[in-house]
């Protein structure tokens, strides 16, 4: 057998009550205004966190990636170097 070095059903109770939380205020939403406002909401407060006076939420690392070569100017046909190892995600 091979042991876990991570403990999840600690780590699932623990993350649990947040989870529920969250996902009853998402599912109380009634309109897409709302769900901007709560999206806005949470980007604020994580830009604060991190002590950033510009912030953007994105739904996935290469969207994030995208915008931030974007904010930097570097377009097609720019070269961009990257460590080893790395992963190379294409837009669509």
């Amino acid at each position: 057998m091979m042991a876990s070095y991570y403990d999840y059903k600690r780590m699932n109770v623990f993350l649990r009550e947040g989870i529920t939380k969250e996902l009853e205020v998402l599912l109380s939403l009634d309109s897409d205004s709302e769900l901007y406002k709560y999206a806005s909401k949470n980007e604020k407060e994580i830009g604060k966190k991190l002590g950033s006076r510009h912030y953007i939420g994105t739904n996935s690392g290469t969207a994030a990636l995208q915008l931030s070569l974007a904010a930097l100017g570097i377009g097609k046909g720019d070269e961009v170097i990257i460590p080893v190892p790395y992963w190379v995600s294409y837009s669509e």
